[in-house]
This record gives C-alpha cells, sequence and structure tokens, in this order.
C-alpha cells in the first residue's frame, strides 16, 4: 500500500498541544508524525513577509490579512515541502487542535486505497475534518464514511490528505498571499475540480482557538 506520512503544525510555545494530540495519534499506532515548526504571526505584521500580496488582498477580502493569518499559510506550505521531500507518496497535515475520531486514519488508509483502486488517480486532495459540505456529489464509501467530490472546496485546514501531485500542483501555482490558506485551497482545487471529502469526517477540533492563525493586531479594511 502506499505511504502516508503525518505532519503536525506546531508552534513552539504550545507544547501541551503538541502533546496531546501526538498521544491521540500514538493510540491509533502511529507516533512517528513529523513536526513542522509553525510561523509565528502573533505579534508580527502581515507586511513583514514577503510573500504577502497586500494589494491582491485588499481585492480579494476587501481587507487587509493579519500577520496570523499570513503565518498559518506559510506553516503550511513548509509542511508541504516537507512532505515533498520526504519521498511519501500521501501526506497527512494536522494543525495541532486537531482530534481524531478511532478510526480517522484506517479510513485515510482507505481512501488511499480507493483511490488506487479506480485506476487513474482523479483527486489531489481530501478534506477530513469539516463536517459541512457545499457543492458535492457522492463517489464512493470507505468503511462507514461517504465520499464526496467536493466541487466547491470544503474550508477549514485542520485535517487535509495530501497526493503528492497535490502537493506539487499547490506550490506550482502558488503566486503570492492575499487571502487566508482555506481560502486559498478552495480557490486553486476548485477550479480543477481535483478535491474530496469525506462525512462523517475524520477529524474534529479540541475547541481550542487556533494559536498558528492568531494575531494581536487586527486586519484593516480597505479604505
Amino acid at each position: 500500500m502506499a505511504s502516508f506520512g503525518i505532519y503536525l503544525i506546531n508552534l513552539d510555545d504550545s507544547p501541551d498541544r503538541l502533546a496531546a494530540l501526538s498521544g491521540a495519534l500514538a493510540g491509533l499506532g502511529r507516533s512517528d508524525f513529523h513536526r513542522i515548526p509553525a510561523v509565528d504571526g502573533r505579534k508580527t505584521p502581515a507586511e513583514s513577509f514577503p510573500e504577502y500580496d497586500r494589494a491582491g488582498s485588499l481585492r480579494e477580502m476587501g481587507r487587509e490579512l493579519h500577520g496570523g493569518e499570513v503565518a498559518c499559510f506559510l506553516s503550511h506550505m513548509a509542511a508541504l515541502r516537507a512532505f515533498l521531500d520526504s519521498g511519501a507518496d500521501y501526506a497527512l497535515v494536522l494543525e495541532d487542535d486537531a482530534a481524531p475520531t478511532p478510526d480517522a486514519l484506517t479510513v485515510c488508509e482507505g481512501l488511499i486505497a480507493w483511490q488506487t483502486g479506480r485506476g487513474v488517480p482523479d483527486w489531489m486532495i481530501a478534506q477530513v475534518g469539516n463536517p459541512r459540505l457545499k457543492y458535492a456529489t457522492q463517489v464512493g464509501e470507505v468503511g462507514d464514511h461517504r465520499v464526496y467530490r467536493s466541487h466547491y472546496i470544503a474550508m477549514l485546514a485542520t485535517a487535509v490528505l495530501w497526493t503528492r501531485a497535490g502537493a506539487e500542483y499547490f506550490l506550482a501555482t502558488f503566486r503570492g498571499i492575499d487571502c487566508p490558506y482555506d481560502n486559498y485551497l478552495r480557490r486553486v482545487f476548485a477550479r480543477v475540480d481535483a478535491g474530496i471529502a469525506v462525512l462523517p469526517p475524520l477529524f474534529s477540533t479540541t475547541g481550542a482557538d487556533s494559536d498558528i492563525g492568531k494575531s494581536q493586531a487586527g486586519a484593516k479594511r480597505s479604505t
């Protein structure tokens, strides 16, 4: 079976979150995850990051992004680069507030087997952590979970299963940060109808606010 690595995005000053999620993964038989040190943008203006496209943000969102949003995007890009460097076929990228269901990793393996069994790979990313879908068509089942073609990629980036082709495509088409990361995912993969989603989801959140997307300063609106 094709391999999948696990990449856990975590701020250096959030050891409790790391311990909680690493313990949950170990309980499911996977303690071999890769920790990705999150970029900390909580006290950093968005303009400090060269990848930030302020003009594009005003066009796309009607406001400027804050440093935490840009840092979150960069953290996920670091996870994708680490995945591509690893040689693995698939990657499960998790934020550190993710909470897996008891069958989460088994179903991820099932999704990979389902893709392989279809002959020609026809999805690049699988949204496995959002209970709400919009504009989706059911295309299969894995265990007790329904698999949907997600024509309008579900938001949230708590837990996303990536193919190598998906990570390569995402990084190759990157042109600057002009919206939050999950908005960007929707834009890129809805265009090519290359996303799927799973219901019920395989991951929820612990209920804690995402640290990597926080900022002490609010984003400014266009004037």
